[in-house]
């Protein structure tokens, strides 16, 4: 990363889904803003100098991970830990039907959440059957993550 910053000096930062999770540090210490790829390891990823999240799952439910981010620059560290768990029940609900359907189980539970349909997914990713889909709908329902109960967009 240092070779590309010394060779694209516009570089302002980057998003890193390695599991080298230590990464982080090194790059914002080079004074990269650096997001995590992984939505259940937001709050880690924070506290290791990442200044945010690029991932799937936070377009169901982006007020869990604005939460996250929110509590934990307010110096909130339980409020922040708090939020990563709700957060990480929606990201066990992602993988219930397995990882070959996590686009497919995104993108139906973004469009019951904002009452449209979102689509399919494009090859090579599967899609849901009718059943998978509608056991994944009944967990949703079950997490009780409607707007109101995870809080409203600000304007």
């Amino acid at each position: 990363m240092k070779k590309i910053q010394d060779r694209v000096p516009q570089l302002t930062g980057l998003k890193h889904s390695s599991i080298d999770f230590g990464a982080i540090q090194n790059f914002a210490s080079m004074g990269l803003s650096c997001f995590t790829g992984s939505s259940k390891l937001m709050l880690p990823a924070l506290t290791l100098g990442a200044c945010g999240v690029v991932d799937g799952p936070p377009c169901v439910v982006p007020e869990l991970w604005v939460e996250i981010w929110n509590a934990y620059k307010n110096g909130d560290v339980e409020r922040a830990e708090k939020a990563q768990r709700k957060a990480s029940e929606l990201l066990d609900l992602v993988l219930l039907n397995g990882g070959p359907l996590y686009i497919a189980s995104v993108k139906a539970l973004a469009g019951e959440r904002l009452g449209t349909d979102c689509g399919k997914p494009r090859g090579p990713f599967s899609q849901l059957t009718v059943d998978e889909k509608a056991d994944l709908l009944d967990a949703f329902a079950r997490l009780e993550m409607k707007r109101e109960s995870v809080g409203q967009p600000r304007n």
